[in-house]
């Protein structure tokens, strides 16, 4: 496991973790729906993603090493504002059947779960242009705990709404 030597024995951190190997996410099922005419244009347009039961475990052990480089490190010489780029737009997102979520930064001594019951998200996400984004977020039953650098935060939430428009 190439993340071992950053594990240290908090409960947080233990968590995704097998003998053999780290978890990212896992989930029941996965749907999703994705426009294929719009990879032409180098964009991924996302009709609709759903994640049923997930568990997601991002751990971020300093500031070049995250258990999301799934990857690997990339090369030094590699051109990163090449036009190969490519956007994202995102129209809806749930995360159903009790969702499990937990963030961890060791190296800043931040431990962190959400719990949510069921989220959804609506609207228009893009990355090439997150300023005029819009949408509606909505959680039903929502609990965080959070330790950083040994300060406890808690709260639990029945339902929480927000919705956002910007306008140039």
């Amino acid at each position: 496991d190439r993340y071992a030597d950053y594990e240290d024995s908090t409960a947080l951190m233990m968590e995704g973790r097998a003998e053999a190997a780290d978890t990212l996410a896992r989930f029941d099922r996965v749907t999703a729906s994705v426009s294929v005419p719009a990879l032409i244009t180098k964009t991924v347009r996302i009709n609709r993603i759903e994640l049923e039961h997930p568990r997601i475990f991002a751990k971020k052990y300093d500031s070049e090493t995250a258990n999301w480089d799934i990857f690997g490190p990339g090369k030094e010489d590699e051109d990163t504002t090449s036009s190969s780029s490519f956007s994202i737009k995102l129209k809806k997102l749930k995360l159903n059947q009790n969702a499990h979520i937990v963030f961890c930064m060791p190296q800043d001594s931040l431990y962190a779960t959400l719990d949510l019951r069921e989220m959804t998200m609506k609207g228009k996400i893009a990355t090439d242009d997150l300023l005029s984004s819009r949408g509606h977020f909505n959680v039903d039953a929502l609990a965080v705990a959070a330790d950083y650098k040994e300060n406890l935060v808690e709260f639990d939430l029945n339902s929480l709404g927000l919705s956002g428009n910007r306008k140039h």
